[in-house]
């Protein structure tokens, strides 16, 4: 499973992961997501409408099962990561009894954590028990090496401080803006250069893929279950906030009218003692 918040490459990434298990080269490489799951229009909102389960066979037999989620924190607002959630617990409700890994995208470029990633960062903690904790793992994209890595890592919560990180430059990514610079009519000094740039982050990115697989192979699967409960209590819970506060906005209206109506008799009071003494005034 992979998640975290809208605009960091999720999808990208997925079909990186589709196109090294198929063994591709970039030049053979192919979109695997589910155009008709993309909702369109602006980076800044989540481009993955729904959770949507992917299956890969790699070439060696072993089948990798991806949930790939919408992302969170999207810029329509809170009532559409409502949305998101609902269909993140829907989706392992229904097609997913286990979990090996959640991996948690961020941008790598970045130096700290944004308010948006920090918000979508506590929403995970509230729909994942702590028995996964040794199962995340925090993929920082657009970076290839260490020395590349703007990510402070004292900006982490306390509780991802110790998860397995890794970095990746997606060549799917690279190779796509590639071969659109190519068509323009970039001079060929220039597309040897660019060629080369993808063949090396292709390498790279079949390092940190292998050291992945690696730290996959040795977790233990853990249970939904607890995920659906957690995702359960939390639903409550902002059911109960929601109704308080709607009871609040009723109770504070209902104040409103009444501060107006005493404002409105208090009128009428200085009104109708102005009429009494200077409108019929004692002789």
């Amino acid at each position: 499973m992979h998640i975290t918040k809208t605009g960091v490459g999720k999808t990208t990434v997925l079909s990186l992961f589709a196109n090294i298990l198929a063994g591709r080269n970039p030049d053979k490489y192919i979109d695997v997501h589910k155009t008709d799951n993309e909702a369109g229009g602006s980076q800044k909102n989540s481009q993955t409408q729904t959770a949507q389960v992917y299956e890969f066979r790699s070439q060696n037999d072993i089948i990798v099962r991806i949930l790939d989620t919408p992302g969170l924190a999207d810029t329509r607002g809170l009532a559409q990561d409502k949305l998101h959630k609902q269909s993140i617990a829907r989706a392992i409700h229904r097609h997913i009894t286990t979990v090996n890994a959640v991996l948690i995208l961020a941008n790598g470029t970045v130096p700290r954590l944004g308010v948006a990633t920090e918000y979508a960062l506590t929403t995970l903690s509230a729909i994942f028990p702590h028995t996964l904790a040794n199962n995340i793992g925090i993929v920082f994209t657009n970076v290839s090496d260490p020395l590349n890595c703007n990510f402070e890592e004292s900006s982490l919560p306390d509780g991802l401080r110790h998860a397995r990180q890794y970095l990746l430059d997606n060549p799917v990514a690279m190779q796509k803006k590639f071969l659109e610079k190519k068509a323009r009519g970039t001079i060929p000094k220039a597309v040897q250069q660019m060629q080369r740039r993808v063949q090396d982050s292709e390498e790279m990115a079949l390092d940190t893929l292998a050291e992945l697989f690696s730290w996959l192979n040795d977790l233990v699967p853990q249970p939904t279950k607890d995920i659906i409960s957690l995702f359960d209590k939390a639903q409550n819970i902002e059911k109960n906030i929601d109704s308080a506060l709607a009871c609040m906005k009723q109770a504070a209206d209902k104040d409103l009218e009444l501060q107006k109506i005493a404002a409105s008799l208090n009128k009428a009071k200085v009104v109708s003692k102005y009429h009494v003494q200077y409108v019929f005034p004692l002789r």
